[in-house]
C-alpha cells in the first residue's frame, strides 16, 4: 500500500520548494512527507531547441529511486514540456508512481506566490501518480492548470466526485 510521498530535489530546488510540495500534497492524499536523496540536474531530458526539459523523460528517470510503497515527486526550476503541450508544470505517471514539478513556469514574475503555487501544483503531480485524472472543477485540487495564475483560486481538498475517485481508483498495485 501506498504510504509514503518522497520528495526529491532535481538540480539545485531549494529546500522551500520542496517542503510546500511535499506538504501540501502529502496532506491532500494522507501520505507520509519524506525527503529523498537529490539528484543532479536532469541533463537527460533537456532539449536545446524548446530550452525546456521533457517531462516523460524525468519521470521515466525517478522510477529507479521509487520503492514499492512511495510515490516519487521530483522538484526542479526548470520549465517542463511534453510534445503535445508547450509548457507544463506538473505531471505525473500512475503506472510509475512518480510526479515531477518544474517551477520555473510558476512564479509568472511574482516571486511571492511560488510556494502557494508550488503546494498546489505538487498536488495535482501527485493525484495523477496516484490515478486520477485532472478535474473540470476549477476549485478541485485537481483542477487542470492552464496557467499559472489558476492555482491562486486552489483550496487544496478534492471536490466530491474526485474524492470519490480517490476512494475507489485503480488501487490494485497498491495492494
Amino acid at each position: 500500500m501506498i504510504r509514503k510521498l518522497v520528495v526529491v530535489a532535481m538540480g539545485k530546488a531549494p529546500r522551500g520548494l520542496l517542503e510546500a510540495a511535499g506538504a501540501k500534497a502529502s496532506q491532500a492524499f494522507a501520505l507520509e512527507p519524506v525527503f529523498g536523496v537529490g539528484l543532479a540536474d536532469p541533463t537527460y531530458a533537456y532539449n536545446p531547441q524548446r530550452g525546456q526539459y521533457h517531462a516523460a523523460a524525468i519521470l521515466r528517470k525517478l522510477t529507479k529511486v521509487r520503492k514499492d510503497d512511495e510515490i516519487v515527486l521530483g522538484v526542479g526550476t526548470f520549465s517542463l514540456f511534453d510534445p503535445d503541450e508547450e509548457t507544463l508544470i506538473v505531471d505525473g505517471d500512475r503506472d510509475a508512481r512518480t510526479a515531477v514539478l518544474g517551477s520555473a513556469y510558476v512564479d509568472g514574475g511574482r516571486p511571492e506566490r511560488l510556494l502557494d503555487r508550488v503546494a498546489h501544483a505538487a498536488v495535482v503531480g501527485v493525484g495523477k501518480a496516484l490515478g486520477l485524472r485532472e478535474c473540470h472543477d476549477p476549485r478541485c485540487a485537481m483542477a487542470s492548470i492552464s496557467h499559472p495564475s489558476n492555482l491562486d483560486k486552489r483550496t487544496g481538498r478534492l471536490c466530491a466526485m474526485c474524492e470519490v475517485n480517490f476512494a475507489k481508483g485503480d488501487k490494485a498495485w497498491a495492494r
